[in-house]
């Protein structure tokens, strides 16, 4: 009895640290000091969203640069983690 007790407590806690990906992810950027890069990137002011248009804008010039160059450079690489990030943590906040 007691280790179904157990298992069950760890699914619970396996459930919500996956329900809290976007609050660890925010602390780890913040620690790390990368909050914010994103937008510094871009060009848009930290109060004010960055657009899904952009968004999208960028990851297809970025992808477009990568066929014609054959892979990115280590910033282009970068940015291109960002905005797959940005719009994955929009899709999940809907």
């Amino acid at each position: 009895m007691k280790n179904i007790e157990k298992i069950i407590k760890e699914e619970l806690n396996l459930v919500l640290e996956t329900e809290k990906w976007m609050q660890n992810a925010s602390e780890k950027m913040e620690k790390s000091g990368t909050k914010g890069g994103l937008h510094k990137d871009l060009g848009v002011p930290e109060d004010k969203d960055i657009p899904m248009s952009l968004i999208n804008k960028k990851i297809s010039a970025l992808k477009k640069k990568e066929e014609k160059d054959g892979k990115l450079s280590a910033n282009d690489l970068k940015l291109m983690r960002r905005l797959n990030f940005a719009k994955n943590a929009k899709k999940s906040k809907k």
